[in-house]
């Protein structure tokens, strides 16, 4: 099917001539290790790193596997986005390098096979053939005579799609010690596609994101094994049976990822909603139903994935991990804990280089020796430079490895797979304790097997239960099996529990059913309606958008094209009355266009309603979204006494947010004596407190507050905070949780909607990197359900050390440019037109192009400042813990 790519008397005269050159090159590099200085650091004492080969023996390599014999095989890149002068073959090759005495210097090194467009990862069968996988395919190599030279090259798999960026279509291979041959496909940039096989067989998609597949070595029985993957380009399966992948993270939601792969696993992400995943319909960690979390977050572009049982490092190494992230110039050690029947991991850097450190294959030979390949330069395109490293234990006595001993699966992974074959009415109690298990893997496995046919009698009965868990396993089981009952859809869209109805509306939108959009509205009509259902509806309407508007774009008031298709779906829910206040509230929380004539209109009518807490949510809106009207609505509210106090003390935290401030104003709620509206001048005017009108004025409230009662006592804490009053600043300014007096103020009882004010106060000002019910920052983690996660003492430690604590997601990371410029940000995406952006902790974007760059790497502090909680009062903070509390 393939012709020879070289004849083999070429082939061996060929590579006569190559290994004389390189005993020659070998002799001038013995003595070449790079100098101390350039060397990457290694963290861990216990380690050895040195130099194994590099340019010109070995240049832009990736992949890295070893045979039985202990041969190092490497892929040597050179059609990866070559420059139109690059001067090097026109086609990538497979180089062997053999160092039979294990003195970490090879004796030999040959090409194995050339004749390559971009390939990627490289994979031994136990029968010794080699799979390599490529852009385009999967390529079955073997050597008939042994003489070091591939004579047969047969496609087992090959990929038909539009997209032609290397990094979007086959990147990892695979081959278990049981004979199937795993594969892992990018997400092809949302471009249909259809995997062919040597036997016969194809799988087609489109819009799917990434996946993984299995076939028999022959291409027989290929099958899906996970999906919702954005570019997965690297596989490996550990001492105790399980798959292991790194993914790489999409355009706008992070972090890169090493998951643990369980068949019919869903991990969220889906091309075919845009590249940024960040919409409602996506995960990525496990945020939606029938979506798994990930083991753990990586640094930048992980490439490579070792399990540490496979080599001789040290025994507390057994059962870890290695990966090899070449953004972060780092090799990382994840260390597993028991976490259901999955597991989750703490990450470590045991290896950190600089810019001229990027790590990419990482492979163990049976002495359990480890080799990685590096890529060198920041360069994308081939360079004509390159490394491969080993990486030792110092004390020979100490080596732990298993390299020789097939995996044995572990009693957790045995349970997922005994789920996974559950059929017929037998076990329905099976099914049923893993739905009510709460263990996302569990719950997956068993929506995976009701989705069978076998099943549905089983899906059938539990669309009528009382139970809302086995309620919402036979929906995502009838999802799954691409068979929607209408009937039982329609039951979905009233059930009492948010989540079924969520998952009802995303159904429609998925399957485009045009007939049935027309109840959607349903499942607002029943409290409670939460942010996330929310958020599903508005994009289901956007996708149906067109029947949508013609619906109701005559009945919206001030609409004038182009307004997001969503927003027209809030505005139409913020205009229904007969929908629940929490409907209604959470969509004034989606607008986009806040500032339309339509939404002007919505605004004021929900302002008018007599619900006070839809009312607050126009404030807040007014507050947070909406700088154009802000001063103007906020001062109007809180000078109303006709209003509730609590609506008025809003608006004054409002203002808070805002750049001017009226003295006048100031003075006229403060003589109506109310506590709450004087805690709420205190902070309207505690940012001005440089001014010297504004301290004068915050110094005569403070005498005029000596004489008042008990209830005034936090209006002159915030007063003496604001005027950082000499009596109190040691007991203000020095809190610490050394202090027991301090601690036990905070466990006082808060006050929750004072919290919120707190929290949305630029003081300590929270919101600006958190966000609460889909208002606030996005630089830090959502808060929405924090109460539910973190009880009073955890909340307390992360916010007195930020740093002790941080999800992978939301890691810093530092830029120095060429000008020697240091920028620090949230990464908001790397490579993207061959820039990186960054997301600073104000807000906005940093894009910076690639050229400009000299080093990017994660930081191990939080973006988060330290101190935060010195920028409040102890009575605020403890308001403010109240409100976290209770976000749940």
């Amino acid at each position: 099917m393939w012709p020879l790519y070289r004849g083999r008397a070429l082939a061996a005269l060929s590579r006569a001539c190559y290994l004389c050159f390189v005993w020659i090159a070998w002799a001038e590099l013995a003595n070449s290790t790079p100098p101390e200085s350039t060397l990457p650091e290694v963290r861990d004492s216990r380690l050895r790193l040195s130099l194994f080969a590099s340019e010109p023996d070995i240049v832009t390599p990736i992949g890295a596997t070893v045979d039985a014999g202990d041969r190092l095989f490497v892929i040597e890149s050179h059609t990866h986005l070559p420059e139109h002068d690059y001067d090097g073959p026109d086609s990538d090759r497979i180089k062997v390098f053999e160092d039979a005495d294990g003195d970490g210097k090879p004796e030999r090194i040959s090409v194995f096979a050339d004749g390559f467009d971009d390939a990627m990862n490289l994979a031994f069968s136990p029968q010794g053939d080699l799979y390599v996988v490529h852009r385009a395919g999967v390529s079955r190599l073997s050597d008939e005579n042994d003489d070091g030279i591939s004579d047969t090259r047969r496609e087992i798999i090959w990929l038909e799609t539009s997209q032609t960026y290397a990094h979007s279509c086959l990147l990892g291979v695979l081959v278990s010690h049981d004979g199937w041959l795993y594969v892992s496909r990018g997400n092809t940039g949302g471009h249909a596609y259809t995997l062919h096989t040597r036997a016969g067989e194809f799988l087609s998609g489109y819009g799917d994101g990434g996946h993984i597949v299995r076939c028999r070595l022959d291409g027989s029985e290929l099958r899906e094994v996970a999906t919702g993957f954005w570019n997965p380009f690297a596989l490996e399966i550990d001492a105790f049976g399980r798959l292991l992948c790194a993914d790489n993270d999409p355009d706008a939601r992070g972090p890169n990822r090493l998951v643990h792969i369980m068949r019919g696993g869903n991990y969220g992400f889906r091309s075919l909603y845009g590249g940024s995943g960040l919409h409602p319909y996506c995960a990525w960690n496990g945020e939606l139903p029938d979506t798994l979390p990930l083991l753990a977050g990586t640094g930048e572009a992980p490439s490579g994935v070792l399990a540490c049982d496979y080599a001789a490092l040290p025994e507390d190494y057994a059962g870890d991990y290695l990966v090899t992230t070449w953004g972060a110039h780092a090799i990382e050690r994840y260390r597993p804990k028991k976490s259901g029947t999955s597991f989750q991991g703490e990450r470590e850097v045991v290896i950190q280089g600089g810019a001229d450190f990027r790590p990419v294959g990482i492979t163990a030979d049976s002495r359990g020796t480890v080799y990685f390949t590096d890529w060198v330069k920041k360069d994308y395109p081939n360079h004509g430079q390159g490394r491969i490293w080993r990486l030792t234990c110092r004390d020979q006595h100490q080596p732990h490895h298993r390299r020789n001993k097939d995996p044995q699966p572990c009693e957790e992974e045995a349970q997922l797979n005994a789920l996974l074959s559950c059929l017929g009415d037998a076990s329905q109690g099976t099914l049923a304790d893993a739905v009510r298990s709460h263990d996302p893997f569990r719950l997956s496995a068993a929506v995976t097997a009701l989705s069978h046919s076998e099943n549905e009698k089983i899906r059938q009965h539990w669309e009528s239960s009382n139970e809302a868990a086995l309620r919402l396993a036979a929906l995502l089981g009838a999802r799954r099996s691409g068979r929607p009952e209408p009937e039982a859809w329609r039951r979905y869209l009233s059930d009492p529990d948010p989540r079924i109805r969520m998952m009802a509306v995303m159904w429609a939108g998925e399957t485009q059913s045009t007939k049935l959009h027309g109840e959607l509205p349903r499942a607002l009509e029943i409290s409670p309606v939460t942010q996330d259902l929310v958020s599903v509806y508005l994009a289901t309407q956007a996708l149906l958008s067109e029947e949508f508007l013609r619906t109701y774009e005559a009945q919206i008031p001030g609409f004038r094209r182009p307004l997001p298709s969503a927003d027209i779906a809030a505005l139409q829910i913020l205009r229904d009355a007969s929908l629940p206040v929490t409907a209604r509230r959470n969509a004034l929380a989606m607008l986009e266009e806040i500032n339309s004539p339509a939404a002007r209109e919505a605004l004021e009518l929900c302002f008018q309603d007599s619900h006070l807490d839809l009312r607050r949510a126009v404030v807040w809106t007014w507050a947070l979204q909406s700088p154009a009207l802000a001063e103007e609505k906020l001062f109007a509210v809180a000078l109303d006494a006709t209003l509730p106090r609590a609506l008025r003390a809003d608006a004054l935290a409002g203002l808070a947010r805002q750049p001017g401030y009226s003295l006048e104003a100031a003075r006229e709620l403060w003589q109506e004596g109310v506590p709450l509206l004087r805690r709420g001048v205190a902070r309207w005017l505690a940012p001005h407190a440089g001014q010297p009108e504004v301290r004068s004025a915050l110094s005569e409230f403070l005498h005029e507050s000596a004489g008042e009662t008990q209830d005034h006592a936090e209006v002159m804490e915030l007063l003496r905070f604001a005027l950082r009053d000499p009596q109190i600043s040691d007991s203000e300014t020095e809190k610490t949780e050394s202090d027991p007096q301090w601690l036990a103020s905070l466990a006082e009882p808060g006050d929750v909607d004072e919290g919120r004010r707190v929290f949305f106060h630029p003081g300590p000002n929270c919101a600006r990197c958190h966000r609460v019910q889909a208002r606030g920052g996005r630089i830090g983690p959502n808060l929405s359900v924090i109460g539910s996660s973190l009880d009073r003492a955890r909340l307390i430690r992360s916010i007195t050390h930020p740093s002790e604590e941080i999800a992978q997601e939301f890691m810093a990371h530092t830029v120095v440019t060429l000008d020697g410029e240091v920028l620090t940000g949230l990464q908001f995406h790397f490579r993207s037109g061959n820039h990186i952006s960054l997301m600073p902790i104000d807000g906005g974007e940093i894009r910076l192009s690639l050229d400009d760059v000299e080093t990017y790497q994660t930081l191990d502090t939080s973006l988060m400042p330290e101190g935060l909680h010195h920028q409040m009062t102890t009575s605020d903070m403890r308001h403010l813990l109240a409100f976290l509390l209770s976000l749940k």
